[in-house]
Parts: C-alpha cells; sequence; structure tokens
C-alpha cells in the first residue's frame, strides 16, 4: 500500500505524541513507538539519557557538547570501530579521530 505523505489523514501517537499518517498507526501508535516498544531497554534509544545529568543534555541540545564525539570516543575507548568490530584500542582511535 502507498501512502502519499503529504496529503493523507494524521493522528497524533498516543505514545510519543508525533504527528504520523493514520495508515502508519497500530491502535494510535506511531510505528516507531511500536518497534522500540519490543527493543530491550539496554538497547531502546529512547533511554539513552534517561541516566544523563541535565546540564549535559542542555549542552548537547545547544550544541556546545557533541554526542557524536562522546560516542566515537567511548568506542575508541572499548577498542571498537564505528560498525562495533574490534580492532583495538590504538587502530579505533585513529579511526574516530579522538585521542586518550
Amino acid at each position: 500500500m502507498s501512502i502519499d505523505l503529504e496529503t493523507c489523514e494524521r493522528t497524533t501517537c498516543t505514545e510519543c505524541n508525533c504527528r504520523v499518517p493514520v495508515a502508519t498507526t497500530n491502535d494510535g501508535v506511531c510505528e516507531t513507538c511500536t518497534v522500540l516498544a519490543a527493543i530491550p531497554d539496554d538497547k531502546n534509544p529512547f533511554y539513552l539519557f534517561q541516566g544523563t545529568n541535565t546540564e549535559l543534555l542542555s549542552r548537547i541540545v545547544k550544541g556546545t557538547l557533541s554526542a557524536t564525539y562522546l560516542a566515537k570516543h567511548e568506542l575508541a575507548n572499548r577498542g571498537f570501530d564505528a560498525d562495533g568490530k574490534w580492532v583495538g584500542f590504538e587502530q579505533a582511535a585513529k579511526i574516530h579521530g579522538v585521542t586518550k
């Protein structure tokens, strides 16, 4: 089924309040929320910043702190490349362009 996303009737997701085409909802819940509800909490991106300090979140939103850089730094600290493949600590730091 093809949906014209520009002209179709929309509704509000009962979980996240996003505006989505009626045809893409599952009992009023958008596809994103439906999919995320089936993901374990430790892999669910909605919980990524749950325990993060409000000041840090504000800095990320304002663009004064890069969440991408922090993720790269963490992958380098674990020795993984961007695909989650073990490459060793030194190689991972080079790949991500971070220094220890």
